[in-house]
């Protein structure tokens, strides 16, 4: 990679980076690559309200320098790239024909994936491997992505006007991949002030300081403790109980915490930390078991419904069927028939005909399945039937027997609520979020209810 042109002025209190000019009033930016994630509450410290200025990660950076740059045009969303390259891709051979056929959508991402991953570090085809020259001939005309867009904003950029004061970036800009640092680099000659603020680091002595070097060896000054607990569970109560015994909680700053976390802490008498609360488990088995009706499936989907525990499909057909997924991800495939006829002969004869009945249904998709309005309420009725059969419970290979006491010594004898193995859920008796096994029922058949409304034609819910 060529040297970076930029020309660091060290004397600069802000450690400026000087390009090849300056201007004043131009739109003021923060940029930072974490700031294209699911959430931006704004800069920390920073004014609640201000006017000029912008805080942008890649996209937001990208979109704004085409406005910028007159280049600004509808673009096509992720799923829309997916499903043009599945398009191009029919009647191509390659090395994900095999996964084509089975699950074209999921191939094609992964084929962008990969070619925009490459292409982000100046990737433009060299055929240095045959699978490379296959991946480039299979996605040299998908519509464009973020490394297409880099690469046309870096055509016109030096030749037209950017009103843009400054850039401020909290890494280094020689870290980012080569085409950002080019657009850097340019901006910076069209005078463009580039800034870098690095974040500064807490204050600390000791072996929590030495810690951050390479070859720490701990002086056991009390400054850092390492847990190593038996698991989350015991972890939890190990630290709510350390901060219990605190005289004071001024000055504890508590790092990621989660609802198990949570959950010690008001076991130990201490305020909360209002952690967000992961659904439970049990409330994606209704979603999966609808997906089994529609082909294809998603392979992760249908990994995590035969691992599921308690699950519909017997433990030891279920490790059989998901051997079979790592060979050829899909339903259908030799290696899938044979593993689910292997495993089906080895239930024990009383059993055999109603376990291969109950996997016939839940595991064939269903012909037609999300084409025509009319099998709504068919299909909501195939997620009910489906369903009740995991929430009843008590067959072997997959949830325990009725009437077996938990490790708690509660009776779990009834119909039993979808993952109530892990979250200690009873009919009658209240849900870890507050709620009822009732209202969780509830719950399934809604969701079951917007899968059938929303699933488009030939193509189940994601």
């Amino acid at each position: 990679m060529p040297r970076s042109r930029f020309a660091r002025d060290l004397s600069a209190p802000d450690n400026r980076i000087v390009g090849g000019g300056s201007r004043d009033g131009g739109l003021r930016i923060v940029f930072d690559p974490a700031i294209d994630g699911a959430a931006w509450p704004g800069a920390p410290g920073e004014p609640r309200a201000c006017f000029g200025e912008a805080w942008l990660g890649p996209l937001g950076l990208v979109a704004r320098l085409e406005t910028e740059l007159g280049l600004g045009a509808k673009q096509a969303t992720s799923t829309e790239r997916v499903a043009d390259l599945t398009r191009n891709l029919a009647g191509l051979d390659g090395f994900w024909s095999a996964s084509f056929a089975r699950d074209p959508l999921a191939t094609s991402a992964r084929l962008l994936a990969d070619r925009d991953t490459l292409a982000l570090w100046d990737w433009r085809g060299e055929a240095v491997s045959p699978r490379l020259a296959d991946l480039w001939r299979a996605t040299s005309d998908a519509l464009p992505g973020l490394p297409d867009r880099l690469w046309r904003i870096l055509e016109v950029v030096g030749r037209r006007y950017v009103d843009i004061q400054s850039i401020r970036v909290a890494d280094p800009v020689e870290s980012l991949p080569p085409p950002w640092i080019r657009t850097f680099e340019v901006l910076a000659a069209l005078g463009v002030s580039l800034e870098t603020a690095p974040i500064a680091e807490a204050a600390s002595a000791g072996d929590l300081a030495a810690a951050r070097r390479p070859g720490f060896t701990p002086a056991a000054d009390g400054s850092l403790t390492l847990l190593r607990p038996h698991g989350p569970l015991a972890a939890a109560d190990e630290v709510a109980a350390a901060l219990a015994a605190l005289d004071s909680l001024d000055g504890v700053v508590l790092v990621g915490p989660d609802a198990i976390l949570d959950d010690a802490l008001g076991r130990h008498g201490l305020p909360r930390v209002g952690a967000d609360r992961a659904p439970p488990a049990s409330s994606a088995f209704v979603r999966l078991v609808v997906e089994t009706a529609f082909a294809p499936m998603d392979p992760a989907d249908l990994h995590g419904l035969l691992c599921a525990e308690p699950g519909p499909v017997p433990r030891g057909i279920a490790r059989l069927l998901a051997s079979a997924l790592r060979a050829l991800p899909g339903r259908g495939s030799p290696a899938w028939r044979e593993a689910l006829a292997r495993g089906i002969s080895e239930v024990e004869e009383s059993r055999r005909s109603s376990v291969a009945e109950r996997l016939s249904a839940l595991l064939v998709p269903r012909k037609g399945a999300g084409h025509q309005k009319s099998e709504g309420r068919d299909l909501l009725g195939h997620g009910e039937n489906r369903t009740s059969e995991i929430q009843a419970g008590g067959y072997r290979g997959g949830a325990r027997r009725t009437g077996a006491p938990d490790k708690a010594g509660a009776d779990q004898s009834g119909p039993r609520v979808p993952g109530a193995t892990h979250l200690g859920v009873r009919r009658g008796a209240p849900e870890r979020g507050g709620g009822s096994s009732a209202s969780l029922q509830r719950t399934h058949r809604w969701q079951v209810a917007v899968a059938v409304h929303q699933a488009p034609a030939g193509r189940s819910l994601r």
